[in-house]
């Protein structure tokens, strides 16, 4: 019994020992270890179902594109092309995934309906070949199954077109419209079991893909759909981040018909609630359009200058950051205890020039406190702009565009008054005194410039005011009316015998 017991435990470990050297050779893609190993147990690829491997060395060789052990493998047994691992992957699925041509051809000859078998998450061979951008594994695996380009993901309902977009594989979304044509059911499908959640346009608005949005709108389907639908392409564009690539992405769509003006080319302008219907139909509806268009105007406006707005706001935040750091004149590199300008002892002993603090402080430090004062509330008021533009705020009302205009005018006035104190302590004093030009050429910031921001900020001003009283006139107005009206009945005096007398 002993005996025989050992004679077991050495074929277990002999078979162990097969079995290892079979995946080892698989690994380093050893034609020849292969051919050796099946010479001594010419069933040893029949034996791999048995061991606790979840994979088969044709898994291992085909992920590793070892075109000739692949091709020595499915000689001697094509069955372990259709063998799946522990996560339902055929061999075909991953050669697809990696990218390995010669392979995935080999493989797609010993059992070509492989392209149709499903993994784990419900996705073929085509998916991954997609979704990794091979296109020539995907030309191949057209060629082999061409329905396989109609199936779906499992449970989510996406199909191959929408996995391009998702990942970002422009090349492979070409390959696949090639071969599907003007198909417009295979490239206006939506996601989802009913087929109606998202397509591929609106997928790659939502993914913000200048690209493939190009490309998408190039199509003559694809483009024709967008305009029957594009309320929702629309919704979409507004709901994303403010900033070049959404006015890249509008001006695309502008760019083919699907909108204009960065509006609906199909919006009906509804008439206001408070105004009277018209007794000529058509002056009435084109008087109202024109009464929404004035309405609208000025918040159409900043809606769609938002992205430069807030690159004016960012530029001012870091030139005034960017001031405060590094300011006029820089910094002093060494403790100073021995400096005079202008033959004033600036640096000494009891007043040392430490080092890292501002030079100008030393030299200028009337100049320099105004400097940072108006640099800090410079950079506090473009900071507040960026904050209006990214707070989500609608722009389109009234009030919020007369903020943004006054922050945006005390912005760039004491931008100005920066700069003006800036450049009198980076210009010599002997000259800033003595030439003229120089001194009428900073004086000109404050005598001209300034104010010609102060009357900007009173033109909205006056602008907000005319508005705020006629909104308040017309709340008050009907009330004013009602109330005269019920007091001319009240005291309206009751009609007499005669005077019935005389109606009748």
């Amino acid at each position: 019994m002993e005996k025989e017991r050992e004679m077991e435990i050495r074929e277990v470990h002999h078979e162990d020992d097969t079995t290892r050297a079979l995946y080892e050779a698989a690994v380093a893609g050893s034609v020849s270890s292969l051919k050796r190993l099946i010479q001594k147990d010419p069933l040893i690829l029949n034996k791999v179902s048995l061991t606790h491997f979840s994979e088969t060395p044709l898994h291992i060789s085909a992920l590793l594109g070892h075109l000739d052990f692949t091709k020595a493998i499915l000689t001697h047994n094509s069955r372990l092309a259709t063998v799946r691992d522990s996560l339902r992957r055929p061999p075909l699925l991953l050669a697809s995934a990696e990218g390995q041509k010669e392979t995935v051809q080999a493989l797609l000859k010993a059992y070509p309906d492989a392209c149709l078998f499903r993994d784990q998450d419900g996705r073929i061979p085509l998916h991954y070949a997609a979704m990794r951008g091979h296109t020539e594994v995907l030309a191949e695996l057209m060629r082999a199954k061409p329905e396989s380009v109609t199936l779906r993901v499992l449970d989510r309902g996406e199909t191959v077109f929408h996995l391009c977009v998702t990942y970002n594989q422009v090349q492979c979304l070409k390959l696949l419209v090639e071969e599907v044509g003007d198909n417009t059911d295979i490239l206006n499908a939506g996601t989802g079991c009913d087929g109606g959640i998202t397509t591929i346009l609106e997928l790659a608005v939502t993914l913000r893909q200048i690209e493939t949005i190009k490309y998408l709108l190039s199509l003559p389907v694809v483009r024709a759909e967008a305009n029957v639908v594009h309320g929702k392409v629309l919704n979409m564009l507004e709901n994303s981040p403010r900033d070049f690539v959404s006015l890249e992405i509008q001006r695309v769509l502008m760019d083919a018909g699907i909108m204009k003006n960065g509006k609906d080319e199909n919006e009906q302008q509804l008439p206001l609630a408070n105004n009277k219907p018209k007794k000529d139909g058509k002056k009435g509806r084109k008087s109202a359009k024109k009464v929404n268009e004035k309405r609208s105007k000025s918040g159409n406006w900043v809606e769609e200058k938002r992205g430069m707005l807030m690159v004016v706001a960012t530029m001012i935040s870091t030139m005034t950051f960017q001031a405060t750091i590094n300011p006029p004149g820089g910094f002093w590199q060494d403790m100073n205890t021995n400096t005079t300008f202008s033959g004033v002892p600036v640096c000494n002993v009891t007043n040392p020039c430490v080092a890292g603090t501002a030079v100008s402080s030393y030299m200028h430090p009337d100049s320099f406190y105004r400097f940072m004062t108006f640099n800090i509330i410079c950079f506090l008021l473009s900071l507040s702009i960026t904050l209006l533009l990214i707070s989500g705020f609608p722009l389109r009302k009234r009030v919020l565009v007369w903020l943004l205009s006054i922050v945006m005018c005390l912005t760039l006035t004491f931008l100005a008054l920066t700069f003006n104190e800036g450049a009198k302590m980076v210009i010599p004093q002997s000259l800033y005194q003595n030439d003229m030009i120089t001194y009428m050429v900073i004086g000109s910031v404050t005598l001209f410039w300034v104010p010609l921001l102060v009357l900007v900020a009173l033109y909205h001003t006056i602008r907000l005011l005319v508005w705020l009283v006629k909104k308040l006139w017309r709340l008050i107005c009907p009330k004013i009316k009602k109330t005269s009206s019920n007091n001319a009945n009240q005291h309206q005096p009751p009609l007499n015998s005669h005077e019935i007398s005389s109606y009748v």
